[in-house]
């Protein structure tokens, strides 16, 4: 079995719930559950804060703190989420380059995830697989046309004020993030499918 350390910057709590819960569940996806397993750095995580104050700190301190982690902590991989805000694949490429070309050093070692618009579409599409009548042959929408609001008040719940309830809402994240459909996920969205491929093509590397 090998052990591979991991460490992650990310720009909102959404992304960090569901990259802990996804990683062992991609794992056993690809068929490698006796062979790898991605252990969380607690150490550089109590060093260091994981997830950014929203967007421009994300911006600003993103590559500094992935050159810590594998560098100084010695991490075998490190993960960079940020959302892409808008629908246009044009814009979704244009923050994974940058990002990417920020780290040329290490780009073997990070993988970047760039939700199109904000992960919350990934939930959504996570929720839809769960109905109780969903069927395989079903005309799925792509909820990527959809308006934010529209998807995280589906997403989330809300008190009787009409605000989302922060505590509901990381239990909802942690109860989406368990036992993901994660062909069906890939099927139908195009960032996280990128982001699954770049797991792939990292632990083919390593084998």
């Amino acid at each position: 079995m090998q052990s591979l350390k991991y460490g992650y910057f990310v720009e909102d709590i959404a992304q960090a719930v569901f990259l802990e819960s996804i990683l062992p569940q991609i794992v056993d996806f690809l068929g490698q559950a006796s062979n790898i397993e991605f252990l969380k750095d607690e150490k550089f995580a109590e060093e260091f804060t994981l997830v950014a104050e929203g967007r421009n700190q994300f911006e600003k301190f993103c590559a500094e703190i992935c050159e810590q982690g594998l560098t100084k902590f010695e991490q075998n991989i490190f993960f960079l989420a940020r959302d892409a805000g808008a629908k246009q694949v044009e814009v979704f490429e244009e923050i994974y380059n940058r990002l990417t070309n920020s780290l040329l050093s290490h780009q073997n070692q990070v993988i970047i995830f760039v939700p199109i618009r904000c992960t919350e579409y990934w939930f959504r599409y996570i929720k839809e697989r769960r109905k109780l009548d969903f069927n395989e042959n079903s005309q799925i929408e792509i909820f990527e046309e959809q308006k934010k609001n529209r998807i995280k008040n589906n997403v989330y719940p809300k008190d009787n004020e009409g605000k989302r309830l922060s505590e509901a809402k990381i239990l909802l994240l942690n109860e989406y993030s368990q036992k993901v459909d994660i062909a069906f996920l890939a099927k139908h969205s195009f960032s996280f499918r990128h982001f699954l491929t770049q797991i792939e093509t990292f632990l083919k590397r390593i084998s």
